[in-house]
């Protein structure tokens, strides 16, 4: 019965979703690996780019979990790999925090995770190894759904896509509590940008002492999207990395407005995440951005 529940819908991309990658993890001397939240799990795909890449993105993750999984899994990659480091709109204000997903327990060193607990630990590893003592009955008929009626990928229209984009931006600024983008809302959230700044140069750092080439990506987002984000938004969420990380050791692409990617729907699932089957295309710009890192 394990082996059947741990092919399901509620283990895969439920419990453990982002998470077997991990456990699976067999490549060596990996050429290019990709960290990240939400956007970058569907930003990459190196299946036919000619490197030997990963796609180590959890959703959702801050760059705290990113740091520790780039720590533990450091000798999975060749001398002088490339780091994609995707960051979203509001990592400048977000990623310093400390929450780290339960499920990262299943392949993270509980003792590395800011206040890990060893009961917790074990839990964990129990939903991992004998998932038939948590699985909810009603998770059969969700199970059985869920691979009788897969759903297709649709694009969506340009009205579709101005009303996701709305969404997003009210529900980043009803997070953030930010009244208007137009404001200096940055001054609101300075504890957790300062420590964002220092844990983003503390991996810039050690990318560097570890002969790591990190580069730094703002991923393409629909125009019904990037429109909405005003000049003051954006000089306070990303041109102020430029300012206050340490970014002459790191390459910094900024596809936020990227008018070639932007306006066109084919590429994205919806206003803010790329479409899957299109990440490819996309990426193989950042990529070869980063092969000219390595040979140079």
């Amino acid at each position: 019965m394990n082996s059947y529940i741990k092919k399901s819908h509620w283990y895969n991309e439920v419990l453990f979703k982002n998470c077997q990658q991990f456990w699976n993890l067999t490549n060596q001397n990996i050429d290019v690996v990709n960290l990240g939240s939400s956007s970058g799990t569907f930003a990459f795909d190196y299946s036919s780019v000619g490197l030997r890449g990963e796609n180590w993105a959890i959703a959702p993750q801050t760059i705290v979990g990113d740091f520790l999984i780039l720590k533990q899994f450091r000798h999975y990659l060749k001398e002088d790999a490339t780091v994609l480091y995707p960051i979203c709109p509001f990592t400048a204000i977000s990623g310093a925090v400390d929450y780290i997903e339960d499920r990262c327990y299943s392949f993270l060193d509980y003792e590395t995770i800011p206040n890990g607990h060893y009961i917790r630990n074990v839990r964990v590893l129990e939903q991992m190894n004998d998932p038939l003592l948590f699985y909810p009955a009603v998770e059969v008929l969700r199970d059985i759904k869920f691979h009788l009626f897969k759903k297709s990928e649709k694009l969506m229209s340009e009205s579709k896509l101005e009303k996701n984009a709305e969404n997003w931006i009210r529900s980043w600024t009803e997070q953030f509590h930010i009244d208007d983008l137009n404001n200096h809302f940055i001054a609101d959230h300075s504890e957790v940008y300062h420590r964002t700044m220092a844990l983003l140069n503390e991996m810039i750092d050690y990318c560097h002492e570890e002969h790591l080439n990190l580069v730094i990506v703002v991923p393409p987002v629909h125009h019904s999207l990037g429109k909405k984000f005003t000049l003051s938004a954006k000089g306070q969420l990303l041109d102020s990395l430029k300012n206050d990380a340490n970014l002459q050791k790191v390459k910094f692409l900024n596809y936020m407005d990227e008018s070639s990617f932007a306006h066109d729907a084919s590429l994205f699932q919806n206003s803010y995440f790329l479409n899957k089957k299109r990440s490819l295309q996309i990426y193989s710009v950042s990529i070869d951005n980063a092969k000219i890192i390595i040979i140079s």
